[in-house]
């Protein structure tokens, strides 16, 4: 292979007509998307193909199957965290952490009401199957997590 001191010289495009390119998409306004799903992940980092959701927060998978926006927030960099199990172990809850010890805007997007008794009230995130799949996602108050 020969090595060529001018790297532009491989394109066909001009380096000015590059450079345009730079500025106009340095210029335009990118569209900010800092919506969380209650799986714990940004809303960007899922997919939909014929129903089917797909969320791949990092390298790794996670097993949302149904995207349910509940937060918008100022930085997502926190959102890409596991769910190791129900509250404080659920990546959402990790991740509010996470983002309230650095300041960064949080705007809930529902309201604090279990999603089993529909009672305003403190809630924590829980991981549940539905027929034996993993994937789904509730907000559950002390009470009714208890008769899990």
């Amino acid at each position: 292979m020969e090595q060529n001191t001018d790297p532009m010289s491989f394109f066909n495009s001009s380096e000015e007509e590059t450079l345009e390119a730079i500025e106009r998409s340095e210029s335009s306004p990118r569209i900010r998307d800092g919506r969380i799903c209650i799986c714990g992940h940004p809303h960007t980092r899922h997919a939909t193909f014929a129903d089917v959701v797909s969320c791949t927060p990092s390298r790794m998978s996670c097993d949302c199957k149904l995207i349910r926006l509940v937060a918008d927030v100022s930085d997502t960099r926190p959102f890409l965290r596991r769910t190791e199990g129900p509250g404080p172990d659920h990546a959402l809850q990790k991740a509010m952490k996470v983002a309230k010890d650095r300041n960064i805007e949080v705007e809930w997007l529902i309201e604090s009401i279990c999603d089993k008794c529909e009672t305003p009230a403190r809630v924590d995130v829980v991981p549940i199957s539905q027929n034996g799949k993993k994937g789904y996602n509730v907000f559950l108050c002390l009470t009714c997590r208890s008769e899990l």
